[in-house]
């Protein structure tokens, strides 16, 4: 989230903003001008066996995990990104 005080968001005052969602699991307020998520939100999501499926290639989201059950989303470990970018190399 990149407007975390006054200063911040008056920045985009005058902007055209939007909100959008990703995956109906987050919810942001966006900048259209800049290409900034303004503030954003996720979803309470409960699932008891997570599928976790590494997202690397969406542009302007960092990598992250993503469970393919129910939706939920959350920061990918620097360990696993490397393993996978490792394994990627090895099946070319």
């Amino acid at each position: 989230m990149s407007a975390t005080d006054y200063n911040d968001l008056s920045r985009h005052i005058g902007h055209n903003v939007e909100v959008v969602s990703y995956a109906d699991t987050n919810v942001a307020i966006e900048c259209e001008e800049c290409s900034e998520v303004l503030l954003d939100f996720d979803k309470e999501v409960e699932c008891e066996n997570h599928t976790w499926t590494l997202q690397m290639n969406l542009p302007n989201i960092p990598i992250r995990n993503y469970c393919e059950e129910c939706g939920a989303i959350e920061e990918a470990d620097p360990d696993d990104v490397l393993e996978q970018i490792r394994l990627l190399g090895e099946n070319e």
